[in-house]
């Protein structure tokens, strides 16, 4: 993977901003790089920060919107990512 192409929380901030009125209510779900390296750890597979995000920004660019993002997803994608890798 070429660089993450997700937004940073700043980006994320600012567009909020700007597509939404502070009083409006909104769902939002968040995963990080943290949540991905400590759920591999669950599973005693060792990430570095660059795998858990190529392996969140691989979720963010190609997951089921009708499915969300779950923990099973973060092991789904964990596993496809050392599979491509040959980990």
């Amino acid at each position: 993977m070429a660089g993450s192409i997700m937004p940073t929380i700043k980006e994320t901030i600012e567009r909020l901003q700007r597509c939404h009125k502070p009083e409006e209510v909104i769902a939002v779900q968040i995963w990080s790089v943290e949540d991905v390296i400590e759920q591999a750890r669950n599973r005693e597979i060792k990430l570095t920060k660059a795998q858990a995000e190529a392996i969140l920004d691989d979720i963010d660019q190609h997951q089921d919107v009708s499915l969300g993002i779950s923990w099973d997803t973060l092991d789904c994608y964990t596993d496809e990512y050392l599979r491509e890798q040959k980990i």
